[in-house]
């Protein structure tokens, strides 16, 4: 097999981890956007929203596909 090719089996597998990340942290994602919409709007202080974004990402459910990803890139 040549560097960098996988099979189609593990192509397949890697999709459908990476989905179950998306559909995991969609939820985060849509609470991120609308508090970043409403400190936009001057509703909430940057200091809120900054707080929220920090306490979600925290919950961010992980990828052990991009943590692999990342770790390659320190």
């Amino acid at each position: 097999m040549k560097k960098g090719i996988i099979a189609t089996g593990e192509f397949e597998a890697k999709k459908a981890e990476l989905l179950d990340f998306i559909t995991a942290n969609e939820q985060l994602f849509s609470t991120l956007e609308t508090m970043h919409s409403l400190m936009m709007r001057g509703v909430i202080a940057a200091e809120e929203f900054e707080a929220k974004k920090a306490e979600l990402l925290k919950k961010l459910t992980r990828s052990p596909t991009l943590n692999r990803r990342r770790s390659h890139l320190k």
